[in-house]
This record gives structure tokens, sequence and C-alpha cells, in this order.
């Protein structure tokens, strides 16, 4: 399957995520905030990345224009539990 790139300050949800991500089979990689998750991507070349929008340090949108920039054409799901 895919390898999941996980963005969400928020622990619970991430956890609540990643279970389900994995049993559909999907590997997953985490981050607490968008610096974390930027930095993630540059290691790990994940094939999609699911980020949070509002967080503190790096928000989602600044994460997707990041990632639009150096990263152009991975495929970017945006939430929000707001």
């Amino acid at each position: 399957m895919a390898r999941v790139l996980l963005i969400d300050d928020d622990e619970e949800h991430r956890v609540l995520a990643r279970r389900i991500l994995e049993s559909a089979g999907h590997a997953v990689d985490e981050a607490a905030d968008g610096a974390m998750g930027l930095k993630s991507f540059g290691q790990r070349r994940p094939d999609v990345v699911l980020t949070d929008i509002n967080m503190p340090r790096l928000d989602g949108h600044e994460v997707i224009a990041a990632l639009r920039v150096q990263h152009k054409g991975v495929p970017v799901i945006a939430i929000s539990g707001g």
C-alpha cells in the first residue's frame, strides 16, 4: 500500500488516524506539527500527506504551500476539526 505522512498536533487524532490507516495496510509516519512534518517528509518521502490545518508553529496552509514548492505533485489531504 502507500506510505502516509500524518501531521496533526492532537495526539489522540494522530493515534486514531494511524490505527485506521495501518489497519488498511498503509505505512504511517507521524509528526506533531508542520515543521516536524516537513522534516519527516524530506527523510521518508511519503506517497501522500494527511495534514491538519490548525496547528502551532507551522499550520497546514504553510505545510501545503511548502510542499507545493519543494515537492510538486505529492498528494495532500487537509483536515480540520475546527
